[in-house]
């Protein structure tokens, strides 16, 4: 059995096949699958709805640096038939992190930074926004 050490080696050296199988441009993800790699799927089947003012967690690699946990101001301030906002800290090259409820369910992926909001006696505090799971779920269906 190939490490992971070889196997992203073999990624940067182009010697991996990389397909994308679905995606959508507008909400910003795709399901892609790379040859010869060997890393098990995460399974998507422990998802719900998130809730406005409970806990968002996002587990990033911002611009493909190290991994870091977005813990800071994760509350979720509003939720739409599609989209989940939030003000977990995130940086730029973080979209496509999970966006995980409190207890450890998959509620969305980060798609976007927002534009800062203003809150009365306080600096302005940006938005973040996620795709639903289910949304992605749903057009991963075919439906």
């Amino acid at each position: 059995e190939r490490t992971r050490n070889q196997q992203m080696g073999a990624i940067m050296q182009g010697k991996t096949k990389i397909e994308t199988l679905r995606g959508n441009a507008v909400d910003d993800w795709a399901v892609i699958q790379i040859e010869p790699i060997e890393i098990p799927a995460f399974p998507i089947g422990n998802i719900r709805d998130p809730q406005n003012g409970e806990r968002a967690f996002i587990i990033q690699h911002p611009g493909g640096r190290e991994k870091k946990v977005g813990f800071v101001r994760n509350q979720i301030v509003s939720v739409s038939n599609k989209n989940l906002y939030y003000l977990t800290d995130t940086e730029a090259g973080s979209s496509g992190s999970p966006v995980f409820g409190g207890d450890g369910k998959l509620l969305g992926i980060h798609r976007a930074g927002g534009t800062p909001q203003t809150w009365v006696g306080a600096s302005p505090i940006k938005k973040n926004e996620g795709v639903l799971i289910k949304v992605i779920l749903h057009k991963l269906q075919g439906s």
